[in-house]
């Protein structure tokens, strides 16, 4: 099915039909539900297979109440599919909140979409690995067309066919992936006819045309978090005074975070910027006009995520609705990124001509080691599940987990922040630690890839481990957990280098004690 199907209003019914691909791994989807759910569960597979997925239904009877009789054990999500007017009663929101906790103290997975008709506007909470969607919001933009009474008796829903569609989208393409699967940190945009129409080298600076539309979206990515990398075959010097001498570009040669402009193949500059950026291709989102271009990045480069579309108009769309760029709530830390690799340039100047030591004063290293912070709990949480290169155990726990980790006596969280005079890395590495008779262990550590090749990762973990076992009254034994992952080398080869350290299983690695926090240069923090 072309993609493009998927982003266009109106959406058509019969573009979207059609069975999953039945080489992709099934998603189990429990559906709660008071009206029916069906006139959206027949199209939402078009738009789950952009994620790579398919879904499999488990539907329960019409519940108002939503008692969850039947309970299957093993889904991968829950979806909860209500209409307050079906429900009287003047609290239905604390009904439904006291209803979605219970159903999540029962079942293995607690991730939880709740997907909420008439009740507009309400105070939805922020409960950990819940997702409401408030339905009438979302359906604003159709007016009176997002309702049909006359096939309610018929349909089992008061929802028109238009809005169910809609809502399987907003579901599909945005919400479902938010809660299951890593969020993208990057789009790789070609320039001509992608970001203009027309050829710079061939038009010249003055004669291309500004695609708005597709650079205002970008830009809104960028507003939140999302990293933008320029990979185009022009020359550089052309590029840079392109957007020098257009003020009628939204975007400008800044805003890009990295550039690959030259005459190599698309994937090698898209494989560039990604280590630039220092994320995995897994994470990079693909956008050029050109269907050899993209075919090119698919065949060399098939982690890199493709936006099949051509025209301004689709290309704006999918920018709008592509999975993995939209995100459920903004961390400080999405702010953060891109002012901190504009910083690494003036970094990379310092390490050339200085010490280690040196360098480490210059720059004002600060550390800042917390434990238990819980208003960083979403934060946490996002690191625990992005962090690819430095990850010891692949936990990847839900966010409810994350919060009873942070509560729960004999156990505790150690969170470390990061800045130099030049940027705010924010929270940037995280273990999760308990006492085991008198030893510390970890059941996790991460270290985001933005603190990575400063030369303090090793002194900085150490730091921790030393307050984790001190706040634990635990050690000096150490175990730490090992798990060998597709790119967590980095991780493996520090553990493999630590003094003492020793195999107590395929799983484990035990230190006889916490190694010597060797941070020269830097200023350590206890914020605690």
């Amino acid at each position: 099915m072309p993609t493009r199907f998927l982003f266009r209003d109106p959406l058509k019914r019969e573009e979207l039909s059609g069975p999953p691909d039945p080489e992709l791994p099934v998603l189990r989807i429990a559906v709660h539900r008071n009206h029916a759910f069906e006139p959206a569960a027949s199209v939402l597979n078009a738009f789950l297979g952009l994620s790579g997925v398919r879904a499999e239904f488990l539907f329960g009877g019409y519940d108002d109440s939503l008692s969850f009789a039947d309970l299957p054990e093993d889904a991968d999500l829950h979806l909860i599919w209500f209409d307050a007017a079906r429900c009287a009663g003047p609290d239905i929101l604390s009904l439904l909140v006291f209803r979605i906790r219970d159903l999540q103290s029962r079942v293995a997975c607690p991730r939880v979409a709740a997907a909420c008709l008439g009740m507009r506007g309400a105070a939805f909470p922020a409960l950990a690995d819940v997702d409401f969607l408030d339905c009438d919001e979302t359906l604003a933009s159709l007016g009176d067309a997002a309702f049909d009474a006359r096939l309610e008796p018929y349909s089992g829903t008061r929802l028109s066919n238009s809005a169910c569609l809609f809502l399987a989208r907003e579901l599909g393409l945005r919400r479902i992936p938010a809660l299951l699967f890593p969020a993208l940190k990057a789009v790789a945009v070609d320039l001509d006819n992608t970001l203009h129409d027309g050829v710079l080298g061939e038009d010249g600076i003055r004669a291309v045309k500004p695609r708005h539309e597709v650079q205002r979206a970008l830009a809104e990515l960028a507003r939140r978090g999302i990293l933008l990398a320029l990979v185009s075959k022009n020359e550089e010097e052309d590029a840079r005074a392109l957007f020098a001498e257009r003020d009628d570009y939204p975007l400008r040669w800044e805003d890009f975070a990295a550039h690959a402009v030259s005459w190599e193949p698309k994937a090698e500059g898209v494989a560039a910027v990604a280590a630039e950026l220092n994320i995995g291709a897994d994470a990079v989102l693909f956008v050029d006009d050109n269907p050899g271009e993209r075919f090119d990045v698919a065949r060399n480069l098939p982690e890199v995520r493709i936006l099949e579309a051509d025209t301004a108009d689709d290309i704006a769309a999918g920018l709008r609705w592509y999975p993995g760029l939209w995100k459920r709530s903004l961390e400080p830390e999405d702010f953060l990124r891109g002012a901190d690799l504009r910083a690494e340039a003036g970094r990379k100047f310092l390490r050339r001509h200085m010490s280690r030591e040196e360098y480490l004063r210059e720059l004002e290293v600060t550390v800042r080691i917390a434990v238990n912070p819980a208003e960083r709990g979403g934060r946490i949480h996002e690191l625990l599940h992005k962090t690819n290169q430095f990850i010891l155990a692949y936990k990847r726990p839900e966010r409810s987990e994350v919060d009873a980790w942070l509560g729960t006596p004999g156990r505790c969280v150690v969170a470390a922040s990061l800045s130099d005079r030049l940027s705010d890395g924010g929270l940037i590495a995280v273990a999760l630690a308990r006492k085991e008779e008198q030893d510390l262990r970890l059941d996790e550590l991460v270290v985001s890839c933005r603190a990575l090749g400063r030369g303090i990762e090793a002194g900085m973990i150490a730091a921790m481990l030393r307050r984790a076992g001190e706040f634990l009254q635990a050690g000096p034994g150490v175990f730490l957990p090992r798990r060998e992952g597709p790119r967590n080398r980095p991780a493996l080869d520090w553990l493999a280098g630590l003094p003492g350290a020793a195999e107590s299983s395929s799983e484990w690695v035990r230190l006889e004690s916490a190694p010597p926090a060797d941070l020269a240069g830097v200023r350590l923090l206890f914020e605690d």
